[in-house]
């Protein structure tokens, strides 16, 4: 068996992306570092459930207009906006449709 190098060990762990921020699957050299932690440190993105940020995934018609209304109104209370349409009813992303609809 052959034995690896101290040095040949640190230029490896040295070349790995890191990962400090708020998704483990973001690494702090990823281009958009900085953009993700701030659309999370300002509650207009969460991530998905497991965790991740999913950022080479393409998002929906739901997830965009999530973000354009809790980018638009920061602080703005969406609660209560339900049953707007005939398919949005109590989902997720039922308040942020239902809002975008009343301000058109």
């Amino acid at each position: 068996m052959k034995k690896l190098s101290t040095s040949f060990l640190i230029s490896v762990f040295l070349t790995l992306p890191v990962y400090a921020g708020s998704y483990p699957d973001v690494a702090e050299d990823h281009e958009n570092f900085d953009a993700i932690e701030y659309l999370d440190d300002n509650d207009i993105v969460n991530g998905y459930e497991d965790g991740t940020f999913k950022p080479w995934a393409e998002i929906n018609r739901a997830e965009l207009l999530k973000i354009l209304v809790e980018a638009a109104f920061d602080g703005g209370e969406f609660e209560g906006y339900s049953n707007c349409f005939s398919d949005v009813f109590d989902q997720w992303f039922a308040p942020y449709v239902c809002y975008g609809k009343e301000i058109g």
